[in-house]
């Protein structure tokens, strides 16, 4: 039977998604003739040098359940690979964050299911103190183990959209590459683990939805995710309903389906449950990060505020070199702010244009930026960059250099050229990695590590000259506090820690300068005025000292410190 006009259209616009069987039940045609067709028009050879032909097309729990036994060899690997890339985060100590959230933390020494500070983060802290006590070891093997769970769930994931070969290099990329080391070797960065995890669960149960129309799915999908929004307390979880969009009308649609958007909608309603239930919550987060004095919000403008975001997000998975936990500081030229707009500008006319002749490709662009919600809102929620960030956006750019890949194979014609690219870069992201993990291992590596990088960064230096007054070397650690105070005028917690370490080398008139610097800039900074009250009391000066820890109680009622020092001035003037 010859093939008509009508059925070659159908089988061109199709076989990429279709099997033989499929477009022969659709047509009419035997699956012979579908297959003859294949072979005469080159379509099969395309299949195979791109992979995408074999599908994964999952309609149960069941059939992933078979895809990973089936796999169990590339599952092994994955886990294998990813667990020695990180193997030496295992020896990170607490570090940054992880001393105030979880070391000295009130919250963590209380009962496992206390209503204060109620979310997953924190009971998780509780369990593991409980069992583990403060070894830091248990932590971040946790962390470790979500990361290959993340790692499986990205292979099943881009195995169901793009197939499997795109699928395992994705995976593979995704596992190793470096900028995905904060996430996993900082213990205070749970959460963003916790949310690649929650991501991957989501959108899976969704597609087994799409795939079967089974409406279990989509319940389970949607329970899922609410649940994961009330009990995660995640900010960047809210990137998660954009994110299932762009895979549905961009993945797994061929064209726009306003149907399939009122279904994506669905998970926008305990998003916005959630805003309404803590809203409290999110405006202190605005404050919080808004009225840091060291911050550079204040005079930025949102579009080049942007145009950073992405770019510097961009740079960072393309050459993941400059690594630091601040990405702050930094002198932005014209050349670079030209810059910066011409690559986002590039990013989103990119998308625009391969709509219809690279939909896949212009989804990824969109999945990356989307992925950066938070850091991009005009409600400023998170900082402008954080390696930690790019997590789940970073799975989009490793999709698509498989897709390069596997295109320079079928360019060269060499069947193992897409295998031997991985390998190159899989080895050069481990080494890389490997080195960064061993820079979150102690304080001061981190805080070294990040001065290189980012050595216009205040936070930096007041962290540096945190190290080295606990080491004794009050020297060190004056110099390092004044650097703060010169790139940070205003800079409260450096000025205040430098009329500490003033006060520890016994050079008292140059930590009343300081401390009084502190008060004059934040009148409400209790730990300076009971300093002060402290170092006059040590002199004598009684009147100025109870001026002082009076000021501390108006500016905290709470303060012990003030209280015991102030009563024992008075107690004798009692008797």
């Amino acid at each position: 039977m010859k093939i008509n006009k009508s059925q070659k259209k159908f089988i061109k616009a199709n076989y990429k998604y279709l099997t033989a069987k499929e477009p022969a039940e659709k047509t009419g045609l035997t699956e012979k003739e579908i297959n003859d067709h294949f072979k005469k028009e080159g379509m099969r050879e395309k299949l195979a040098a791109l992979d995408v032909g074999n599908i994964f097309k999952p309609t149960s729990i069941s059939e992933i359940r078979d895809f990973l036994i089936e796999n169990f060899g590339t599952i092994l690997l994955l886990t294998i690979t990813t667990f020695l890339v990180f193997a030496n985060s295992l020896l990170g100590q607490f570090v940054s964050d992880d001393i105030g959230g979880y070391r000295d933390h009130p919250s963590v020494r209380e009962p496992i299911l206390s209503p204060n500070n109620f979310y997953s983060q924190m009971i998780f802290y509780r369990i593991m103190f409980r069992i583990f006590n403060l070894d830091p070891v248990p932590l971040h093997l946790s962390s470790l183990l979500i990361h290959i769970a993340a790692v499986i769930l990205t292979f099943i994931l881009i195995s169901a959209i793009f197939g499997k070969r795109i699928g395992v290099i994705s995976s593979l990329l995704f596992a190793t590459h470096p900028v995905n080391s904060e996430a996993v070797a900082w213990i205070s960065s749970l959460n963003y683990l916790i949310n690649g995890a929650v991501f991957g669960i989501t959108s899976l149960l969704y597609i087994l939805y799409r795939n079967s129309l089974n409406k279990k799915y989509l319940l389970f999908s949607l329970g899922f995710f609410s649940f994961s929004v009330f009990f995660t307390t995640i900010p960047w979880i809210i990137t998660i309903p954009p994110l299932l969009l762009i895979i549905d009308q961009f993945f797994l649609e061929k064209k726009f389906s306003f149907k399939k958007v009122l279904t994506i909608s669905l998970f926008v309603i305990p998003i916005a449950l959630f805003w309404v239930l803590k809203a409290g919550w999110i405006s202190d987060r605005v404050i919080q990060v808004k009225s840091s004095r060291e911050n550079p919000y204040s005079n930025t403008p949102y579009i080049a505020g942007a145009a950073y975001t992405v770019e510097k997000s961009l740079e960072l998975l393309v050459f993941p070199r400059d690594l630091t936990l601040y990405h702050e500081g930094e002198i932005i030229e014209k050349t670079y702010l030209y810059f910066m707009y011409f690559v986002t500008g590039s990013l989103l006319f990119l998308s625009v244009i391969l709509v219809r002749k690279g939909r896949k490709v212009s989804g990824l662009i969109l999945f990356f930026i989307v992925s950066l919600g938070p850091a991009l809102s005009p409600i400023h929620v998170a900082w402008y960059a954080a390696e930690r960030y790019i997590y789940i956006g970073s799975i989009a750019f490793t999709a698509l250099l498989a897709m390069i890949f596997l295109k320079l194979e079928e360019i060269s014609g060499r069947r193992n050229t897409a295998l031997i690219l991985t390998g190159i870069l899989v080895f050069a992201y481990s080494v890389r990695t490997i080195m960064r993990n061993a820079e979150w291992q102690t304080p001061k590596k981190l805080w070294l590590a990040t001065d290189r990088v980012s050595p216009r960064s205040p936070k930096v230096h007041n962290n540096l000259g945190d190290i080295y007054s606990q080491e004794g070397n009050l020297q060190k650690s004056a110099e390092e506090f004044s650097k703060a105070i010169l790139l940070s005028p205003e800079y409260t917690d450096a000025i205040h820690n430098l009329g500490v370490t003033y006060i520890k080398a016994q050079r008292y008139d140059l930590a009343k300068q300081a401390l009084l610097r502190v008060v004059q800039i934040d009148p409400y900074m209790a730990p300076a005025w009971v300093k002060l009250g402290a170092l006059e009391f040590g002199e004598g000066n009684n009147d100025k000292a109870i001026e002082y820890f009076e000021n501390a109680l108006k500016a905290d009622p709470n303060n012990q410190d003030a209280k015991k020092l102030l009563e024992r001035i008075l107690t004798p003037k009692l008797q």
